[in-house]
């Protein structure tokens, strides 16, 4: 996944040397939307995943003998 962001990036990069507006402008939105989405995977979704599931399935104490 990243290293397809990656590529992408660089394709869309490569587009605004070209004096074109429009290209640029579509170049630094494609750019900005896959640092956007590079964030929330690499940052944001580790963190929120682990945690909802502590949320939504509490642990049982693991260092207690619950034999009964």
């Amino acid at each position: 996944m990243l290293s397809a962001a990656i590529i992408l990036g660089g394709t869309f990069a490569a587009l605004i040397p070209s004096g074109v507006l429009t290209l640029i402008q579509v170049a630094i939105a494609v750019m900005i939307g896959l640092v956007i989405l590079a964030v929330i995977l690499a940052v944001i979704l580790p963190i929120i995943i682990p945690s909802a599931m502590c949320l939504t399935y509490p642990l049982q104490d693991k260092f207690t003998d619950n034999a009964e």
